[in-house]
């Protein structure tokens, strides 16, 4: 939270010299975690990792003619359905998912049925340098990272009853690094980022982890 301060302290500054607003309007892409993570290949699944995105920006320039910027950045929400079984696979013959044989150990446990959702919110602080119309930049991405998974049909083991399950992270702040490459005509950009998404310190992770690349139009004011 005392980077938090520190990039609103920031931006505050920012404001007190020449510079300039831009909202951003986009679409994301998140990385989904390999197979075995809240959803299983073997049986039929659903992620839905393309999002809207939108943004707010402040940008002004600073020593050296470099570009320091602050802002708020909502990259999108996910959406997944799986049918799954609730083991992983670990023995021979224990019933649960093993992702490297894309099958379960010997006969599968009965599946359930799950789905996830989550979103990925914060703020950011950034520095570039610009080369005519382009600007390369790289800085620190402050976000709150949520996930949730409902399992109507949670099934505990083979001859278990069906129970109703719901698990997941509130959403505590993590830090990562972002990186970006912003094309500038007049007042119109356009604006290409990657952003650190990884879920730390839960026992639930989200559906999305390490980078998720964001394409987003610009417009400055």
């Amino acid at each position: 939270m005392k980077l938090l301060k520190f990039l609103f302290l920031a931006l505050l500054c920012f404001q007190a010299s020449a510079g300039e607003w831009t909202s951003l309007t986009g679409v994301s892409k998140f990385t989904p975690h390999g197979d075995g993570v809240w959803y299983q290949k073997a049986f039929p699944y659903e992620l839905k990792m393309r999002s809207p995105s939108v943004g707010i920006r402040y940008d002004t320039t600073g020593p050296l003619g470099l570009k320091y910027g602050a802002g708020f950045m909502r990259l999108g929400s996910v959406k997944t359905s799986a049918e799954a079984v609730a083991l992983d696979g670990v023995a021979p013959d224990d019933g649960g998912y093993n992702p490297a044989t894309k099958a379960c150990n010997g006969t599968c446990w009965p599946t359930s049925h799950w789905y996830g959702s989550g979103q990925v919110q914060g703020v950011f602080g950034a520095v570039g340098k610009s080369f005519g119309p382009w600007t390369i930049e790289t800085g620190l991405y402050l976000y709150r990272p949520t996930w949730t998974m409902d399992i109507p049909d949670m099934v505990w083991c083979r001859q278990c009853e069906r129970v109703a399950l719901r698990v997941g992270d509130a959403g505590k702040w993590n830090i990562g690094p972002m990186v970006g490459l912003r094309y500038r005509i007049d007042k119109w950009s356009l604006n290409l980022s990657a952003w650190h998404t990884t879920t730390r310190g839960t026992d639930y992770p989200s559906i999305y982890h390490n980078m998720t690349t964001n394409l987003s139009v610009g417009y400055s004011f």
